[in-house]
């Protein structure tokens, strides 16, 4: 999992043409270099719901990692983040205020499609800390 800002696909800088399909767009982003935040930094995801039932990807990142997010977003109010899945764009969403220690994400996703997304982010988070002997990493 990786939130990288998305930049336009002239600036020499920004990566290849990716493609986004959902139901009702297609649309290539171009990709900025810098990794905002990873899966090294979150501290809990999970599947909740907004107001109206609809279910919401959750994600609360931990000590340097939200500080990172939260200096690098105060300068990107109304431009565009995406949301990495395994290297595949899975979500995309404008910066409305800066974001620090919790993110929400609501669209057109289903509660199953989320769930999978949690179940996938918790696995590679436990494996990376059995790796390194059960202390959290990026900690």
């Amino acid at each position: 999992m990786q939130v990288r800002a998305v930049g336009e696909c002239s600036e020499p800088e920004t990566s290849e043409p990716i493609p986004y399909d959902t139901e009702a767009e297609h649309e290539l982003v171009c990709l900025k270099p810098l990794v905002l935040v990873d899966e090294n930094d979150v501290s809990d995801i999970s599947v909740s719901h907004d107001a109206y039932g609809r279910p919401v990807l959750s994600v609360k990142f931990k000590g340097k990692g939200a500080a990172r997010l939260r200096k690098a977003t105060s300068a990107m109010v109304d431009e565009r983040v995406a949301l990495l899945i395994n290297g595949e764009v899975f979500a995309l969403a404008t910066v409305r205020e800066p974001i620090s220690s919790d993110l929400a994400l609501s669209g057109r996703f289903t509660e199953d499609e989320l769930q999978s997304v949690v179940n996938s982010l918790k696995s590679q988070i436990r494996a990376k800390e059995s790796v390194h002997g059960g202390r959290r990493v990026g900690t």
